[in-house]
């Protein structure tokens, strides 16, 4: 399935992130790599035909991400993503993620 339209970073010190967070799994809000979250205003949903995709079934997420993001920091990771030039734009051009990252509001989760 391919959802096309507009996509809205709502970044951690953005009122919004806190009405946002609710809709994830505790797992997700407690992760310590939580940066942004995507509102996306659909204009078109593709889906492709299922008739040759093969029946799986989901077991769980994978855990490395969750544990390399666990040892580091906003300051570390901003260094380094400073290393990367490919961290500036996405594959269509559009400007990336703004680093440094903004810091968490006190006392909330995901982060």
């Amino acid at each position: 399935m391919r959802v096309h339209g507009t996509g809205t970073p709502v970044f951690r010190d953005d009122p919004r992130w806190a009405e946002l967070l609710p809709y994830f799994a505790d797992e997700m809000r407690a992760r310590t790599d939580l940066r942004a979250v995507i509102t996306v205003r659909a204009e078109r949903i593709s889906d492709s035909c299922g008739f040759a995709v093969p029946l799986m079934e989901w077991q769980g997420d994978r855990p490395l991400h969750t544990q390399r993001f666990a040892r580091e920091t906003d300051a570390s990771f901003a260094a380094y993503c400073e290393k990367k030039e490919q961290v500036g734009a996405s594959l269509d051009g559009l400007p990336a993620l703004p680093l440094p990252l903004p810091p968490l509001p006190p006392g909330t989760e995901g982060g």
